[in-house]
């Protein structure tokens, strides 16, 4: 994929780009960045202008310190890449850290607020529903005053890649060389030392969820692709099943034997279902 940068309240952020034809947004999750994407690049490229940022303290993008993160800061910057693109219409897909802010872009345009028009919305594991998530110890200590800060200067690669392994299934385990790329892009300019303040975001869920993100999900203007690991230990199978009840108009796929980050599982999998799923609207 092309890199690219642009500024972003005087902060520079980075952006991957592949492919021409429709543009489509990819939202990572966290810890991670917009290499999550990498594996079905190849195919969704084929088709789709892929543009596929760094939220602001992931990956390649600046990682102000000490600094105050929010999920709704996210979606400006969102916005704020659409307009240095001059996005009109876009298909967005989104996978966990990434679904809140993409459930965010979705109620801005719900309330004729968005700049730019979201045709379709795909889901991948995302802790949409904050009642069912099942937290992980480490995302737990890392809200702790104090622990957290603790926690993030004792992290090294060894304990980030059994903690980031314990999130893909055993059937489908990620490599030792994937984890090295994960773990430098976590740490890449001063990562470890944002990375609690990164973990607020669960405080937002908690608190705006209900309020403003499940209400917007469950009436959805625009077609919704949903593609969930059913092994995953934190986004749970349960949630799928909640959204396949609740929005029956979506179009739910459950993988058998998948993990958290089902892109990067079975890549050649999801990327035929996104791919179906884009050509059909």
């Amino acid at each position: 994929m092309q890199e690219n940068g642009f500024d972003f309240k005087g902060h520079r952020i980075f952006y991957r780009q592949h492919g021409s034809g429709p543009d489509t947004l990819l939202l990572h999750g966290f810890p991670t960045s917009s290499y999550d994407w990498e594996k079905i690049v190849p195919i969704v490229g084929q088709h789709r202008r892929l543009l596929a940022p760094d939220f602001l303290g992931f990956g390649k993008s600046d990682k102000p310190y000490p600094y105050t993160y929010s999920l709704f800061e996210q979606a400006d910057l969102v916005e704020a890449l659409a307009a240095h693109l001059h996005l009109k219409d876009v298909d967005l897909i989104c996978h966990d850290y990434g679904d809140s802010v993409g459930l965010e872009i979705m109620r801005r345009q719900h309330e004729g607020k968005l700049k730019f028009k979201v045709k379709t919305c795909t889901l991948l594991n995302g802790s949409v529903y904050f009642d069912l998530v099942h937290l992980r110890l480490i995302q737990r200590l890392l809200l702790w005053p104090g622990v957290g800060s603790l926690v993030s200067r004792l992290m090294n690669r060894r304990i980030f890649g059994k903690q980031f392994a314990a999130l893909f299934s055993p059937a489908h385990p990620i490599s030792e060389s994937e984890l090295d790329q994960h773990w430098e892009l976590l740490i890449y300019n001063n990562g470890r030392a944002v990375y609690p303040a990164l973990n607020r975001y669960l405080d937002e869920r908690r608190k705006y969820a209900q309020k403003y993100w499940e209400p917007t999900l469950e009436n959805l203007q625009a077609p919704l692709c949903v593609i969930w690991g059913m092994a995953d230990p934190v986004a749970v199978g349960a949630m799928a099943l909640r959204m396949q009840q609740r929005i029956p108009d979506a179009e739910v796929h459950f993988l058998d034997n998948v993990g958290h980050y089902p892109q990067l599982e079975v890549p050649d999998v999801v990327a035929e279902k996104i791919l179906a799923f884009l050509l059909s609207h």
